[in-house]
Protein backbone atom coordinates (compact mmCIF):
# COMPACT_ATOMS: atom_id res chain seq x y z
CA UNK A 1 0.00 0.00 0.00
CA UNK A 2 2.71 2.34 0.97
CA UNK A 3 5.13 1.37 -2.13
CA UNK A 4 1.86 2.68 -4.33
CA UNK A 5 1.06 5.72 -2.60
CA UNK A 6 5.20 6.26 -3.55
CA UNK A 7 4.34 5.32 -7.14
CA UNK A 8 1.16 7.40 -7.43
CA UNK A 9 2.95 10.26 -5.72
CA UNK A 10 6.23 10.37 -7.98
CA UNK A 11 4.05 9.54 -11.41
CA UNK A 12 2.13 12.47 -9.99
CA UNK A 13 5.40 15.33 -9.32
CA UNK A 14 6.69 13.89 -13.02
CA UNK A 15 3.62 14.94 -15.07
CA UNK A 16 3.63 18.29 -13.33
CA UNK A 17 7.19 19.04 -13.81
CA UNK A 18 6.42 18.33 -17.41
CA UNK A 19 3.29 20.25 -17.71
CA UNK A 20 4.86 23.98 -15.85
CA UNK A 21 8.13 23.01 -18.13
CA UNK A 22 6.13 23.52 -21.13
CA UNK A 23 4.38 26.26 -20.33
CA UNK A 24 7.59 28.43 -19.74
CA UNK A 25 8.22 28.86 -23.29
CA UNK A 26 11.10 29.32 -25.99
CA UNK A 27 13.16 32.23 -25.90
CA UNK A 28 13.81 33.48 -29.63
CA UNK A 29 16.95 34.11 -31.30
CA UNK A 30 17.91 37.27 -32.85
CA UNK A 31 17.54 36.14 -35.81
CA UNK A 32 14.31 34.83 -35.42
CA UNK A 33 13.04 38.27 -34.12
CA UNK A 34 14.61 39.88 -36.96
CA UNK A 35 12.32 37.11 -39.33
CA UNK A 36 8.91 38.50 -37.66
CA UNK A 37 9.85 41.93 -37.76
CA UNK A 38 10.74 41.64 -41.40
CA UNK A 39 8.08 39.59 -42.61
CA UNK A 40 5.70 41.89 -40.84
CA UNK A 41 6.67 44.51 -43.48
CA UNK A 42 5.18 45.50 -46.82
CA UNK A 43 6.78 44.87 -49.93
CA UNK A 44 7.38 48.63 -50.55
CA UNK A 45 9.46 48.77 -47.37
CA UNK A 46 11.00 45.30 -47.98
CA UNK A 47 12.12 46.82 -51.24
CA UNK A 48 14.16 49.82 -49.45
CA UNK A 49 15.48 47.86 -46.94
CA UNK A 50 19.53 47.41 -47.05
CA UNK A 51 20.52 43.64 -45.81
CA UNK A 52 17.52 43.12 -43.34
CA UNK A 53 19.78 40.23 -42.36
CA UNK A 54 22.20 42.22 -40.34
CA UNK A 55 19.76 44.37 -38.51
CA UNK A 56 20.22 45.68 -35.26
CA UNK A 57 18.39 43.52 -32.53
CA UNK A 58 18.25 45.06 -28.83
CA UNK A 59 16.00 44.85 -26.18
CA UNK A 60 14.30 48.33 -25.63
CA UNK A 61 11.51 49.69 -22.41
CA UNK A 62 10.27 53.00 -22.87
CA UNK A 63 10.46 54.83 -19.80
CA UNK A 64 8.25 57.80 -20.78
CA UNK A 65 5.16 57.54 -23.07
CA UNK A 66 5.65 56.71 -26.78
CA UNK A 67 2.99 55.97 -29.04
CA UNK A 68 4.06 53.76 -32.71
CA UNK A 69 3.39 55.25 -36.26
CA UNK A 70 -0.12 56.07 -37.12
CA UNK A 71 -1.91 53.97 -33.96
CA UNK A 72 -2.69 54.59 -30.24
CA UNK A 73 -0.42 52.12 -29.16
CA UNK A 74 1.81 53.11 -26.29
CA UNK A 75 4.62 51.03 -25.65
CA UNK A 76 5.32 53.04 -22.40
CA UNK A 77 6.93 50.77 -19.68
CA UNK A 78 6.54 47.82 -22.00
CA UNK A 79 9.31 44.68 -22.35
CA UNK A 80 10.02 44.80 -26.51
CA UNK A 81 12.73 44.49 -28.69
CA UNK A 82 13.32 47.17 -31.06
CA UNK A 83 15.19 46.27 -34.46
CA UNK A 84 16.60 48.65 -36.73
CA UNK A 85 16.18 48.46 -40.42
CA UNK A 86 18.70 50.21 -42.48
CA UNK A 87 17.07 51.68 -45.87
CA UNK A 88 18.18 52.96 -49.26
CA UNK A 89 17.08 56.77 -48.46
CA UNK A 90 17.64 56.89 -44.85
CA UNK A 91 19.37 60.57 -44.83
CA UNK A 92 15.60 61.68 -45.43
CA UNK A 93 13.22 59.27 -43.29
CA UNK A 94 15.60 57.55 -41.16
CA UNK A 95 15.49 53.79 -40.73
CA UNK A 96 12.50 51.33 -40.56
CA UNK A 97 12.01 50.96 -36.87
CA UNK A 98 10.21 47.96 -35.30
CA UNK A 99 8.85 46.83 -31.54
CA UNK A 100 8.03 43.11 -30.93
CA UNK A 101 6.26 42.36 -27.83
CA UNK A 102 9.02 40.54 -26.03
CA UNK A 103 6.65 38.12 -24.13
CA UNK A 104 4.32 37.32 -27.36
CA UNK A 105 6.42 38.10 -30.44
CA UNK A 106 3.77 40.22 -31.89
CA UNK A 107 4.46 43.10 -33.43
CA UNK A 108 3.60 46.45 -31.05
CA UNK A 109 4.10 48.56 -33.86
CA UNK A 110 6.63 50.52 -36.04
CA UNK A 111 8.50 53.87 -34.75
CA UNK A 112 7.95 56.81 -36.10
CA UNK A 113 10.16 58.16 -39.44
CA UNK A 114 11.51 61.88 -39.93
Amino acid sequence: MIMRKITITFCFIMILSILLTGCTGTKKSENEIREIAYHSLDDYSKNTIINWENAEVEEFKSPTEMHLGNSSVNIEGKETYRITFNVQNEAVLGPIVMFVDKDSYKISGVGLRD
